[in-house]
């Protein structure tokens, strides 16, 4: 359970991280 817990927390921090790739991509191309 503990691995599976952990591998959430990464994922959700991956899509924050490109979350805010997004971000700064975007406002470069505006």
């Amino acid at each position: 359970m503990d691995s599976t817990r952990r591998y959430y927390l990464v994922k959700e921090k991956n899509l924050d991280e490109f979350n805010l790739y997004v971000k700064i991509t975007k406002g470069h191309n505006l």
